[in-house]
C-alpha cells in the first residue's frame, strides 16, 4: 500500500487514503490533469466568437444564407427520419423537450442550426436578431485564470 501510495502521489499528487474506491481515485487524476466539464464555458467564451454590440432584427430571413448569420433566429426545420444524430430540441404538446423527426418551427442560435444542417436537418431561417461576430472579450481573462493551476 505505501508504494502504491507513493506512486499515486509522485505522479498525480493523488493521496489514496482520501478516496473511497478506485473510481474515485481515477476521476481525481482524471479532474487534475484535464477539463472538467465546468470548465467548457470558459474554454467555448475564449475559444469562439460571440455576439457583437451590433444588433439588427431582421424581419424576414427566408432567401438568406444560413452561413452567412450569426445570431438567434426562428427557424423552419425538417429532420428525416432516417437521421442518426437528433440534434435540434423542441417542445411537444404536452410541453416536454423532445428531439423530433419531421418538420417543426423553434428559435436556435446560428451556430446549432448550422451544426444541424451538417447533419443532415434542412433550415430555413424566418427571422430573428442578428449580431455583428466578434473575437469573445473574455479571451484574456479566461487565459489568465487558466493559468492558475490549483
Amino acid at each position: 500500500m505505501q508504494k502504491a501510495q507513493r506512486l499515486w502521489w509522485d505522479q498525480y499528487s493523488v493521496d489514496i487514503e482520501e478516496v473511497i474506491s478506485s473510481s474515485s481515485l481515477f476521476l481525481r487524476i482524471f479532474h487534475s490533469l484535464f477539463y472538467d466539464v465546468n470548465s467548457l464555458y470558459p474554454f467555448i467564451m475564449k475559444s469562439f466568437p460571440m455576439p457583437g454590440s451590433k444588433l439588427v432584427w431582421k424581419g424576414n430571413l427566408a432567401n438568406a444564407d444560413l452561413s452567412n448569420l450569426f445570431g438567434f433566429m426562428e427557424a423552419y426545420v425538417y429532420c428525416p427520419a432516417d437521421i442518426k444524430r437528433l440534434f435540434l430540441p423542441s417542445r411537444g404538446n404536452d410541453k416536454i423537450l423532445i428531439f423530433p423527426t419531421g418538420e417543426f418551427i423553434g428559435v436556435y442560435y446560428s451556430e446549432e442550426l448550422k451544426y444541424a444542417k451538417s447533419l443532415g436537418y434542412t433550415v430555413i431561417p424566418l427571422f430573428g436578431y442578428i449580431f455583428e461576430e466578434m473575437e469573445s472579450p473574455f479571451k484574456s481573462y479566461v487565459s489568465t485564470l487558466f493559468e492558475f493551476q490549483l
